[in-house]
């Protein structure tokens, strides 16, 4: 399937306006929407971008791959942490692999489970990222993406793999200041700071645990074993 941005809806023109592919999990208690509980999250999908996303991409630009954010049950779309991988472009001209985690998880404000305090939750405010040159990124061709996040204050943990290689290993913080649970999984996003454009994405898969064959499966289990 296709995920295209074919430019600014506002004025037809062909400034990029981004597309994503987002799934929302939501549980049903008594009839009412609830924020799901997904403390073990697996991602398993393919995806494509097109070759012409090198030169689109200026110096220091970035093109979002995949995305994940709290918040967002009942139509309310104020989140408190977003975790997302990014493709980037170094002053040499290559590219490489960035993942993110930061509160920009959509609206100026939210609150907490009680509805007495705001904070701010735009911005550049980030609580950790990592950076990988070493595994490549390739355009033209299919990539398979792996994503594995276990939910905790402390010690959390982002496995994120590309093509079997390993582009994010991280120990540390997977929930907001106010505890939200996801509610937006973003498998893959066209938008950042290249022009309008698209993407293929094939066989997404979404599970609670790394499947078998997985390259992260041993790493989740010994991190859960260390830190769970």
């Amino acid at each position: 399937m296709e995920v295209l941005d074919s430019g600014k809806i506002a004025t037809g023109s062909d400034v990029s306006y981004g597309a994503q592919m987002p799934f929302e999990f939501l549980r049903i208690t008594d009839g009412t929407p609830t924020p799901s509980a997904l403390d073990d999250i697996y991602i398993r999908y393919y995806f494509k971008r097109p070759g012409n996303l090198l030169t689109d991409l200026p110096v220091g630009g970035n093109a979002v791959i995949s995305e994940l954010k709290t918040g967002g049950h009942t139509g309310l779309y104020g989140g408190d942490l977003r975790i997302l991988t990014n493709i980037l472009k170094d002053s040499a001209g290559n590219l490489y692999w960035k993942t993110e985690c930061d509160r920009a998880a959509n609206g100026i404000f939210s609150a907490d489970p009680s509805g007495m305090l705001a904070f701010d939750v735009g911005g550049s405010f980030k609580y950790w990222q990592e950076s990988n040159k070493s595994v490549p990124v390739v355009l033209d061709a299919w990539n398979k993406c792996e994503i594995y996040i276990h939910r905790h204050a402390k010690n959390g943990i982002v496995l994120i793999a590309i093509n079997d290689q390993i582009i994010c290993y991280h120990v540390g913080r997977t929930i907001g200041e106010f505890g939200y649970s996801w509610g937006r999984v973003i498998i893959h996003n066209v938008y950042g700071s290249h022009k309008i454009g698209s993407a293929e994405i094939a066989r997404p898969e979404i599970w609670n645990y790394p499947k078998n064959g997985s390259v992260l499966q041993a790493h989740a289990a010994s991190l859960l074993y260390r830190y769970g």
